[in-house]
């Protein structure tokens, strides 16, 4: 009877138990796309760390970039428009755009420029709170270019789903 009440509980600990993860989703643009890397995984009491790269070429055709990233709490819906929301819907106001807005935007974060372009950094901390094991925070990074005909484009890179675990 011992045996089998200690293993229960065990077992139990274990179902609360949640690895941390980060995993790439959606569609992203097939042209010079943001990526986004996981450098840390999301730990209750540790720092999150998220890479992407910021900046542009000098010149040429498609030369002014800024990068942001987008951090949310959904990957289903944002301002109450269903996810993930294509170019055309982008296009149909006069924005170029490439690849899917994946992830609701509660949070914007402008990157700083580079050139040439280059990996940045954005670090997370998630504090050690047993209530945010399981929870989810959604990332994409997004280009905004200007053309040489002074014309916006927007150019979404791979979301991630990071968990928050243990």
């Amino acid at each position: 009877m011992i045996r089998s009440t200690a293993l229960v509980l065990l077992l139990s600990g274990a179902a609360f138990a949640q690895s941390a993860s980060f995993v790439t989703f959606g569609t992203a643009c097939a042209y010079e796309t943001p990526p986004l890397t996981a450098s840390t995984l999301p730990r209750l009491g540790t720092t999150f760390v998220v890479e992407t790269l910021s900046g542009g070429r000098t010149g040429g055709y498609e030369g002014g970039v800024s990068s942001v990233l987008f951090i949310g709490l959904s990957r289903s819906s944002v301002a109450g428009v269903a996810l993930p929301i294509p170019p055309s819907a982008f296009q149909r106001i006069g924005i170029g755009a490439c690849g899917d807005l994946s992830v609701s935007t509660e949070l914007v974060l402008s990157m700083p420029y580079h050139a040439p372009r280059r990996t940045v950094a954005t670090a997370i901390p998630i504090p050690s709170s047993p209530q945010l094991i399981g929870s989810s925070l959604y990332l994409q990074a997004m280009d905004v270019r200007l053309n040489r005909h002074l014309r916006f484009s927007l150019i979404f890179g791979v979301a991630g789903a990071a968990r928050i675990g243990t």
